[in-house]
């Protein structure tokens, strides 16, 4: 009987330590946090990210980062096309420079409004999602799933000739489940999570405008399989993958090194409210104040020379690549157009 007794006891203490969670709106980021994410190129040999189903355990303490790349998820107010998306209330930028992610974050759902920005030789292009994309439908509880159709379409410029424009359109066919909970365990840390598996079927269709006239000209269709793990009290995933649907080839892959508030550098100098951060910087630092202006943004080394300067134009907030710079503390000089003064501070280049 005692040894029963200690066997129910064990089962009892074990399914309290691994238990189903339940991620809901307070387990994410909010306006202000950034998240410090680890890219990673191959994954180990005989890597499997495991059947469905109850108290898993996945060891992706063997992932060894690339790179790595920052998100900040700032207030829509501040970034340049907010009145395009007037009921996003979270802009998540890092992804991509020049480029806006708009969401929406409130008690039931988490999802992607659309996108803005510049990309390549494409400029201030605006690609609401019809309808928005649901990334999270909170409460998020183990075997819950969700079907949508998405659909982005955008008439842009032509970037070369002869067209006159291009039309690029975008049906994405998501199916996903939360098909699996238990541990996970990553270079970083040790996990309670969710694992989501979405299945994405999207459809890449382009149309050119040529003397008045549009054309069609190729469509391309991609199915991918992407699994994505969840935690409480962390803000975004904690790691993610994705492959073809044989699940062989992997890519994408990626894990959270960190996640917190935005060290932001204030400055009150000439009523612009200049907030710069990361601070320190890894490889690429954000600069924004509250109007539009015209200027240019410098840094100087400890021995006075300029390293680096950026003009800029209309604009509220700037994106600074400090990659090529090493380590150390930098002075930096903000100057505006029809201002006598300088805002100046300093910034560390980790």
């Amino acid at each position: 009987m005692k040894y029963f007794i200690l066997l129910i006891l064990s089962v009892f203490i074990f399914s309290q330590a691994v238990a189903q969670i339940t991620i809901t709106l307070d387990d994410l980021v909010n306006v202000g946090d950034y998240a410090n994410i680890a890219d990673v190129d191959d994954v180990p040999p005989g890597f499997d990210p495991g059947p469905p189903g109850a108290s898993q355990h996945w060891d992706f303490s063997g992932f060894i980062m690339d790179t790595n790349y920052y998100l900040y998820f700032v207030d829509p107010a501040s970034t340049p096309f907010a009145a395009s998306f007037p009921t996003s209330n979270m802009v998540i930028e890092g992804l991509m420079d020049s480029a806006y992610i708009y969401t929406t974050r409130n008690s039931f759902v988490y999802q992607i409004d659309g996108l803005a920005g510049s990309y390549d030789i494409i400029e201030n292009v605006v690609a609401p999602f019809e309808p928005p994309e649901i990334m999270l439908s909170f409460p998020l509880n183990y075997l819950d799933s969700m079907q949508q159709t998405i659909v982005v379409d955008v008439t842009i410029a032509s970037p070369e000739p002869p067209a006159d424009s291009l039309r690029l359109k975008v049906v994405s066919e998501i199916d996903d489940k939360v098909d699996a909970w238990g541990t996970l365990t990553t270079p970083v840390s040790t996990y309670d999570v969710l694992r989501i598996r979405e299945i994405r079927i999207a459809t890449d269709s382009v149309w050119m405008k040529l003397l008045g006239f549009w054309l069609y000209v190729e469509s391309l269709t991609e199915v991918t399989l992407k699994y994505t793990y969840m935690a409480n009290d962390v803000g975004v995933q904690v790691a993610e993958i994705e492959s073809d649907t044989s699940g062989n080839n992997y890519n994408n892959i990626s894990y959270l090194l960190a996640v917190g508030p935005m060290p932001f550098v204030e400055e009150e100098e000439m009523d612009v409210n200049l907030r710069i951060f990361p601070n320190p910087v890894c490889s690429v630092m954000n600069v924004a104040w509250d109007e539009r202006h015209s200027g240019s943004f410098m840094l100087i080394d400890m021995q006075g020379r300029t390293v680096l300067e950026k003009t800029f134009e209309n604009t509220t907030d700037i994106r600074v690549n400090t990659s090529a710079l090493p380590e150390g503390l930098y002075l930096y000089r903000l100057w505006f157009e029809g201002k006598t003064d300088i805002v100046s501070g300093k910034i560390l280049v980790d």
